[in-house]
């Protein structure tokens, strides 16, 4: 058992993975709630599409471009304000929700914006883990992800799930929710070196 989870014994790859945590279980939380919010709102499956097409695209685009500023942006730096920004995209479309101002523009535009901080975060990240972990725990820190991000795969749905089902939170308390776990998951990269 010792030797499963070894690279987490590396206090700033144990800051990372809680912090890589925090934004996958948020990434997989927004897919279910923007598709919910967009389909309530028109009650159409294309409007769906639309929300979730616009963020594939972004990190289609985006991607190779993501790959490059990696190689030559400082991670961290990158990493916490890819995330800062998908917060505050969280955030705006929180309010929309609580004013009732919200519209399936507002969310496709914030699934854009957020597809393309995706696509600069997953290769930064990525590469600051190679930065941070000696070479012979990198195939286990690698591992310990991949852990977190399929368990995140499983519970952000149903966080967000609770979320939209609970009456005093409904998708305002799911957007901020989200908004906090990215906040959290960008400070928690200041304890990085």
């Amino acid at each position: 058992m010792a030797g499963t989870f070894a690279a987490l014994r590396l206090r700033d790859f144990r800051i990372l993975w809680i912090s890589t945590f925090f934004s996958f279980l948020a990434f997989f939380m927004s897919t279910v709630v923007q598709s919910v919010v967009a389909f309530d709102l028109r009650g159409s499956n294309s409007s769906v599409g639309s929300v979730v097409a616009a963020q594939g695209l972004a990190m289609l685009l985006l991607g190779p471009f993501g790959g490059a500023l990696a190689d030559r942006l400082r991670k961290r730096r990158l990493i916490a304000a890819s995330q800062s920004v998908t917060a505050t995209v969280l955030l705006l479309l929180a309010l929309s929700v609580a004013t009732g101002t919200i519209r399936v523009e507002y969310l496709a535009l914030g699934s854009l914006v957020m597809g393309a901080t995706f696509a600069f975060l997953g290769p930064a990240r990525q590469a600051l883990t190679v930065d941070l972990v000696p070479s012979e725990q990198r195939g286990n820190a690698l591992a310990l992800t991949q852990v977190g991000h399929s368990a995140s795969r499983v519970l952000g749905p149903a966080v967000a799930g609770l979320f939209l089902a609970w009456a005093f939170s409904r998708a305002t308390g799911a957007y901020l929710a989200m908004a906090a776990f990215y906040t959290a998951s960008a400070a928690g990269l200041l304890l990085l070196p």
